[in-house]
């Protein structure tokens, strides 16, 4: 009944893609990225990343809140956060080299403020699809998804990386935007996932089978 429903699927896109792009980034080559293209040392590297943490504590409520209070939409609070992951893919992707440190903090914040935050109305709205009996097992499935997204956009990007060559000093600002277009393609995927989520809230029951 879950995985037969496509209601299921347009919020597992978004999972998939949306936590595909966070974790590949702040999990693994984020670090990289900015020691390679802007010479950072790894605790300044370290310190920047620690921003993405920092706004999913501050901002998993900030959304709850959003979703609850002032739009009154779980599909609205989705295609905000999933649109706002779309702009921010946009330096990587196209200028890779052009930000400073202030605002790689800055950035790096938003990335995990609109990237991993909004992760709470997403548990929301898979639960609020299915009828209580099944609702477990939806919200079960959909937790695989950001995981298998990580799984695969990792190990990707660093073929792509690969692809380009490596100097000494590590993968060129080319080799990275080459990388991350990816970033962008994949947050478009699930800027349209989002779209396609069916609203909850407004009814405040369970969706029907």
């Amino acid at each position: 009944m879950v995985l037969g429903a496509f209601r299921f699927w347009s919020l597992a896109g978004w999972f998939f893609f949306d936590f595909g792009i966070f974790f590949s980034f702040a999990g693994l080559w984020g670090g990289p990225y900015l020691m390679h293209i802007y010479g950072l040392s790894k605790p300044e590297a370290g310190n920047i990343l620690s921003m993405a943490p920092l706004a999913i504590v501050i901002g998993s409520p900030i959304h709850s809140l959003l979703s609850d209070h002032l739009f009154r939409s779980r599909k609205k609070t989705l295609v905000g956060s999933a649109l706002a992951m779309v702009l921010l893919t946009v330096p990587l992707a196209f200028f890779p080299a052009d930000l400073n440190v202030p605002l790689l903090y800055a950035w790096c914040f938003l990335f995990g403020f609109f990237g991993s935050a909004a992760v709470t109305v997403g548990f929301a709205s898979i639960k609020e699809q299915f009828p209580v009996e099944i609702a477990g097992t939806a919200v079960g499935l959909v937790n695989l998804m950001p995981f298998l997204g990580a799984a695969i956009m990792q190990p990707v990007l660093g073929l792509i990386l690969e692809s380009h060559g490596k100097t000494e000093a590590g993968f060129p600002p080319e080799a990275y935007q080459k990388a991350f277009f990816l970033y962008f393609i994949t947050a478009l995927i699930a800027f349209l996932s989002a779209c396609c989520i069916r609203e909850t809230i407004r009814s405040g029951k369970a969706a029907s089978a």
